[in-house]
């Protein structure tokens, strides 16, 4: 961390400042930038937030009755496509 007294008419030039700090000096402060770490998502997170949303639905991870077959997912998909509202 840097601190450091200047004119405010010199570091009115770099950033901007109110006219009333132009004749005095000021004092700054520099300090490094702390990134925020995101928190990690875990699997079974991502499933508590997906649930139920339309997200879910289009990213095929719904969970399926057992007895479902594949033919059973065709004619459900065919039955969506044949009717046009």
């Amino acid at each position: 961390m840097i601190h450091q007294v200047i004119e405010g008419r010199v570091l009115s030039q770099i950033i901007p400042l109110p006219q009333s700090m132009h004749d005095m000096l000021v004092e700054i402060t520099v300090a490094p930038a702390v990134e925020k770490t995101k928190p990690a998502l875990t699997r079974s997170m991502l499933r508590d937030q997906l649930s139920g949303s339309k997200t879910e639905s289009l990213s095929g991870i719904l969970q399926l009755p057992d007895n479902l077959t594949l033919e059973d997912l065709r004619a459900e998909r065919l039955k969506k496509y044949e009717c046009s509202d």
